[in-house]
């Protein structure tokens, strides 16, 4: 038997829209212009004290090294406030190991 689907109850963000979402949230933080290259991944963490899975976020710039920085919770679970403090840990160098932000 089928459920029942609601068509009008609240539905969370699909994965594209949350990736969409990291990326301007990456690009505002960071203060990159729209359509600036930011690749987001999920990816297993074997560090002690992070979850199993970990937003891995590379700011992509031209000519020089990619910017790697790690938000220590699943991309569904990522807010705009943990980009903006792993951004800005990252590019401070106050974060774990200079790119990371856990909490």
């Amino acid at each position: 038997m089928r459920s029942f689907v609601n068509p009008f109850a609240r539905r969370a963000p699909s994965a594209r829209d949350r990736l969409a979402d990291i990326k301007t949230w990456v690009r505002e933080a960071a203060g990159l212009a729209d359509g600036y290259p930011v690749a987001v991944a999920e990816l297993t963490c074997g560090d002690a004290g992070c979850p199993d899975l970990e937003t891995v976020i590379g700011i992509l710039h031209k000519g020089q090294p990619t910017e790697v920085i790690r938000v220590h919770a699943r991309i569904a679970a990522v807010t705009q406030a943990d980009v903006a403090a792993a951004v800005n840990a990252a590019r401070t160098g106050s974060g774990r190991d200079g790119s990371a932000i856990s909490r």
